[in-house]
């Protein structure tokens, strides 16, 4: 529904600029597909543990929820698509791992 790739690496440089660490395309590379826990960990020894593990990964979790209750692109026809299937009656709910987003806002 939405490409949040670009937001996820901007809140990766956010949340590790901070203590020093310059977040790289590698970075996110190696956390692709992780579960966010792995995240945070990988974030903590980047930067010299400084915070906790849980730390980085609230942090995480925090910002790019801020991002998504924002001005998020969603994808071509993805608006389209849900508003046929509320035409419908279909109730949908999108899950992802940092929160669920109830899709009735659009």
């Amino acid at each position: 529904m939405v490409d949040s790739e670009p937001e996820w690496l901007q809140s990766e440089i956010d949340v590790t600029a901070p203590y020093g660490y310059t977040w790289l395309e590698e970075d996110q590379i190696a956390c692709l597909g992780g579960p966010l826990s792995r995240v945070g960990q990988y974030m903590y020894n980047k930067c010299d543990q400084q915070m906790s593990p849980e730390f980085f990964t609230q942090s995480l979790i925090d910002t790019q929820a801020a991002k998504m209750r924002g001005n998020t692109p969603t994808m071509p026809g993805a608006v389209e698509l849900v508003r046929e299937l509320q035409s419908h009656g279909v109730r949908q709910r999108l899950f992802q791992q940092v929160q669920e987003i109830s899709l009735t806002r659009f």
